[in-house]
């Protein structure tokens, strides 16, 4: 799953198969092609490591407090290991997300600074790397079970959908407005949180996910741009959703 304009990890329909490797990734074509070989060795020894960058352009033409434009600008590395294909580890993958985001918010041209234009604008700028998420996964019973354990957000699993992301508004973009925020606890990217979630799947159809996530007051506030503060000096509780 590309969440934000990230090269953020997909959520794999895992076949009901005992063999199933841990992490399928997905299917892309590269702006710099194989480059020479290694992107193929990487893959088949089970590293696969995306570079993406996203640029939001949005101009204020009549109205508002004044007339002008901005650009908001991400770029982002991630990194996915199979540690099945890699060590022989049966079932365990790792995930890694940075990020790297500058610009402006069009919407203080027109005084309107609740939901920005560009949903890219914000948490995770100002600074030159700043940790999105960093988590094991491990499935088993070829894919019936997964778990995942480590830095991660309620959003990588919970309400949210690859259709919010068409546009590049944060109003619409990356979950429902009314869920995020820190003492709610419903934590969503660039941003993460100590947690850990389950998934189940009855059939290869239907599923079952839950989690405990920590709600942490000092998300989306100046307190961590780096997204490397990962003590807890402002928890509150924990976040417990569930999704069928």
């Amino acid at each position: 799953r590309a969440q934000n304009g990230t090269a953020g990890s997909p959520l794999v329909m895992l076949p009901l198969d005992p063999e199933v490797p841990a992490y399928v990734p997905p299917q892309v074509e590269h702006l710099l092609g194989d480059l020479g070989g290694v992107r193929t060795d990487l893959e088949n020894h089970g590293i696969y490591l995306r570079l993406s960058a996203t640029a939001e352009f949005a101009g204020n033409v009549s109205g508002g407090v004044k007339q002008g434009a901005t650009s908001a600008n991400q770029v982002a590395l991630s990194a996915d290991i199979d540690w099945q294909r890699l060590a022989g580890i049966t079932g365990l993958s790792t995930h890694v997300i940075f990020v790297n985001r500058s610009g402006g918010n069009d919407s203080h041209l027109f005084g309107d600074n609740v939901s920005p234009v560009q949903e890219i604008y914000g948490a995770g700028g100002g600074v030159a790397v700043h940790l999105v998420s960093a988590y094991a996964e491990e499935a088993l019973f070829g894919g019936r079970v997964d778990i995942a354990l480590g830095w991660m957000n309620v959003e990588n699993d919970f309400a949210s959908s690859p259709l919010y992301c068409n546009y590049m508004n944060n109003a619409l973009c990356g979950d429902p407005k009314a869920l995020p925020g820190g003492d709610i606890g419903h934590s969503a990217f660039p941003d993460a949180v100590w947690a850990g979630r389950v998934r189940v799947r009855p059939t290869a159809d239907t599923y079952i996910v839950t989690g405990v996530y920590e709600v942490n007051q000092d998300l989306y506030s100046n307190a961590d741009r780096s997204g490397f503060e990962l003590g807890v000096p402002r928890d509150s509780g924990v976040y417990v959703p569930v999704q069928i």
